[in-house]
């Protein structure tokens, strides 16, 4: 295997990058000049130098004077909810509605339909944050509407249920329902159930 191969392969290891498009960024590469290559060798360098998982949320954030981040540093938030997310960027997603201000919890993945053990990424940690949180009362769970995403909201419930019920906490979902002009004729039964049970 030649530089140009190991590199398309290592490219291919980025989320929805195949074969085809790894050998691009090579070409890409090859093509540009040596100083962009030097920036894309420093900017990969300071990543890893100067961005941390906070100690809290498991969130990445650029580097500061504290094992957490801004959000999880910021007491203005409101300490009565904890929203599971399940990685970095819906959390940045959240942030930009402007519709969220208490704490988060990036789980760093889903459970695979595959697993037999059932094992939550980041298990205990998540506990241990919500047994340390002495003014949470619910738990939100935002999770992807997928499969996968609704065995893991399924999985976090199983586990977290102890918890919550022991120190009466809510653990609650997002409301799904139908998109905007939707028809009704053309919506599955998960989505009109789902509609339905979050009305207004």
């Amino acid at each position: 295997m030649n530089e140009a191969e190991r590199l398309a392969t290592l490219f291919e290891k980025f989320p929805g990058i195949g074969p085809r498009q790894a050998r691009r960024f090579v070409y890409f590469l090859l093509k540009s000049g040596g100083e962009y290559r030097s920036n894309l060798n420093s900017a990969i360098s300071d990543l890893a130098n100067n961005i941390h998982k906070c100690d809290s949320c498991q969130r990445y954030y650029a580097n500061s004077n504290g094992p957490k981040c801004g959000i999880c540093s910021n007491t203005a938030r409101d300490p009565k909810q904890l929203l599971i997310i399940e990685k970095d960027a819906d959390l940045d997603s959240v942030e930009k509605s402007g519709a969220y201000s208490g704490y988060y919890f990036v789980l760093g993945g889903r459970v695979k339909l595959t697993d037999s053990s059932g094992k939550l990424p980041n298990e205990q940690l998540l506990k241990k944050l919500i047994q340390n949180s002495q003014d949470l009362e619910e738990i939100i769970l935002a999770m992807p509407t997928t499969t996968e995403g609704e065995h893991t909201a399924q999985t976090i419930i199983t586990a977290l249920k102890p918890i919550a019920d022991e120190r009466n906490i809510t653990i609650t979902m997002l409301g799904r329902g139908l998109s905007t002009g939707a028809e009704l004729e053309y919506a599955d039964s998960l989505t009109l159930k789902s509609a339905l049970e979050s009305r207004n």
